[in-house]
């Protein structure tokens, strides 16, 4: 029998959510690691359930923890919609906008 996880709090997801989005954006983690940690921390669920959930398989959700190539935009919506999350694209060579006022 897996171990119950033991799910965070609101306040620690919303300081965690903004470490963890910090680290990805950084380059310091992948996507997959993201999305485990998420599941894990958040959550407190297993593969299996959080599966269940996002209506998915086990082994489809476990790829796309490892970072699997096989990862489509399908299956990575169904899983951050149960976050609360979409996807969307940033110009990663664009320079911030800095406001002079």
């Amino acid at each position: 029998m897996p171990k119950q996880i033991k799910p965070m709090t609101v306040d620690e997801r919303i300081a965690h959510k903004s470490e963890l989005l910090g680290r990805l954006d950084k380059g310091e983690i992948e996507l997959g690691q993201a999305i485990r940690e998420m599941r894990e921390g958040y959550a407190g669920l297993t593969q299996k359930k959080f599966a269940e959930l996002a209506k998915i398989s086990m082994s489809t959700l476990s790829a796309v923890e490892k970072d699997a190539d096989t990862a489509n935009v399908r299956t990575l919506k169904k899983i951050l919609t149960l976050f609360g999350m979409t996807i969307s694209l940033t110009n990663k060579f664009s320079k911030p906008k800095i406001d002079e006022h």
